[in-house]
């Protein structure tokens, strides 16, 4: 059985897992998006604490996860997006677990966060 939801803090765990599993690929594959310090426990704390994270389960075991935020990073001020400054839906850390990529959790999460964005009224999701 297939459940995205929002995560609690007894997944820390299991999260981390997986970020640090998509950071070793990554590296493996020359791209430096994220690294051993970046995504953090810290980072994942606070979008917990926030309710802006979900987590992808299949058979509740947690493979996937995703942020879902309205509050854009100072980074993305400059940038120049399709639509205006309204409402967006900003999508941040998504990642599955190296073993289960390619089978369509990233899309489901994608999937997931365009929905949750229109059944809660945001104009753009423009990252």
């Amino acid at each position: 059985m297939i459940k995205i939801e929002l995560a609690e803090i007894t997944d820390l765990d299991r999260i981390m897992k997986i970020i640090e599993a998509c950071a070793t690929d990554l590296i493996s594959k020359k791209i430096f998006q994220w690294s051993k310090k970046y995504p953090n426990r810290e980072v994942f704390k606070d979008d917990i604490k926030n309710n802006e994270l979900y987590v992808f389960k299949h058979k509740s075991e947690i493979i996937g996860c995703v942020v879902l935020c309205s509050t854009k990073d100072v980074e993305y001020k400059d940038v120049k997006w399709l639509t205006e400054d309204s409402k967006n839906l900003y999508i941040h850390r998504l990642a599955v677990d190296p073993k289960f990529q390619k089978k369509g959790v990233g899309k489901s999460l994608m999937d997931f966060s365009e929905e949750y964005a229109q059944e809660n009224g945001f104009k753009s999701s423009p990252t």
